[in-house]
């Protein structure tokens, strides 16, 4: 979505980025809005297991607030390889 903007997605774009069927996007999101809240919910679960796991059993605050600062940090960085 980035390239483009939210104004200017729609899921045809997508689905030719896929290389997909336009009907397979429409049967989980009914508008690109739905999808973008699916996206965001994910994206800030995935972040939450990530210093969930970086500080299971970390015992110091200090330590915890180390580590999920950098998790933080490092789950804003575009993924190595990927174009977004």
């Amino acid at each position: 979505m980035a390239p483009i903007g939210f104004e200017a997605f729609t899921f045809r774009k997508l689905d030719i980025e896929m290389k997909s069927a336009e009907a397979s996007i429409f049967r989980s999101f009914e508008n690109k809005h739905q999808l973008l809240v699916f996206l965001s919910c994910w994206y800030w679960e995935w972040v939450h297991y990530l210093i969930h796991i970086q500080t299971l059993k970390i015992k110091s605050q200090e330590e915890q607030l180390r580590r999920t600062i950098h998790q933080l940090l490092q789950s804003s960085e575009p993924s190595k390889g990927r174009s977004i």
